[in-house]
């Protein structure tokens, strides 16, 4: 049974509960409340796929209510340390693709081309008798 509609009706819940005002921005995933800073991807099979390794959940979707356990401490929202106030235009962000190995060339080249940010992901190849 697919997990996407529960994960849209909880995020929907926490999102215009006054519990979580203040808190920062939240991913839910399998009824866990993870701070969107500290989430990791640990498996790409079971629906508990995400998990907070370091920091813990932020609490969880409980009978229809969010129930939070813990609080972030690293400053979000107009507390951040990423202000936009300033800027006329968003840094630019690509992304580098890879497989197995990777190499600097590819990064080096979007430096030279003016990229502000990198984000790397590992691309996994499949297959499928």
């Amino acid at each position: 049974m697919p997990d996407g509609p529960r994960n849209l009706y909880n995020a929907v819940i926490v999102a215009g509960s006054p519990k979580a005002k203040g808190r920062g921005v939240f991913i839910l995933f399998n009824d866990t409340i993870h701070g969107a800073r500290v989430v990791t991807k640990t498996n790409t099979m079971l629906p508990n796929a995400f998990n907070s390794i370091d920091f813990g959940a932020l609490g969880y979707v409980i009978e229809g209510s969010p129930q939070f356990y813990n609080q972030p401490v690293r400053a979000h929202t107009v507390q951040s340390e990423f202000d936009v106030a300033n800027l006329n235009a968003l840094p630019k962000v690509d992304i580098v693709c890879y497989e197995g190995t990777h190499s600097d060339l590819a990064v080096s080249a979007f430096q030279n081309f003016g990229v502000k940010g990198i984000n790397t992901r590992r691309h996994w190849k499949r297959q499928y008798s």
